[in-house]
């Protein structure tokens, strides 16, 4: 397994796939396409939905690639979908939107965070994660490391996981953040070919 292989698998926990419809007023709108839309697993919807700009950022890809992420996340029978998804302090102004987002289950389980949404033909699409409120770093790479685990198809996965995870629980929670938003792969590639080496693989 090379570098880049292995840290794309420790991607997969991140990419939210979207579904939702129009009806109402426009923060009506907002509200119902947020809360549908972690229950989707229609890979059409990571184009219909998403805009190339939050694909890069949640699977660390660009163009295409970003896409057919996506679309194989939305199919994976290991996605785990919310339990609950609670929207606040809905902003718009004009084709633009903010939105506070509080999950329960899933790899953003007991996080909140800030939304930016953009209106593309009477459609209202996920843009960006702009931050976390309140992040718990602790909860945060607890679900990662268990989402990444159980995609872990052989000893050497395992290993390398338990070392990522192990580098994520020392990191400030202001580097944890930067990470998980940061568009690029490079950040994670550096950290996952500290564990590569570190296994003995190289």
């Amino acid at each position: 397994m090379t570098i880049r292989a292995f840290a794309l698998l420790l991607l997969c926990a991140f990419v939210f796939t979207a579904c939702g419809e129009e009806g109402g007023d426009e923060e009506a709108a907002v509200k119902k396409m947020i809360v549908t839309s972690a229950n989707s697993d229609n890979p059409e919807d990571c184009t219909r939905l998403l805009t190339p700009n939050y694909l890069e950022q949640s699977t660390k890809l660009e163009g295409e690639a970003a896409v057919t992420a996506c679309e194989e996340q939305a199919v994976d029978p290991n996605l785990e979908i919310p339990r609950k998804v609670i929207v606040s302090g809905v902003e718009i102004d004009s084709s633009s939107a903010t939105a506070t987002v509080a999950f329960t289950g899933s790899g953003y389980d007991g996080q909140t965070v800030r939304l930016a949404l953009v209106e593309r033909g009477g459609r209202w699409k996920w843009h960006e994660i702009l931050g976390f409120i309140n992040l718990d770093a602790e909860k945060l790479v607890t679900e990662m490391g268990r989402e990444m685990l159980l995609r872990n198809e052989t000893s050497f996965e395992a290993e390398s996981t338990s070392c990522f995870v192990g580098i994520l629980d020392e990191m400030s929670d202001q580097a944890l953040e930067a990470l998980v938003l940061d568009a690029s792969l490079d950040r994670f590639l550096a950290l996952a070919n500290r564990c590569y080496i570190r296994s003995g693989a190289l």
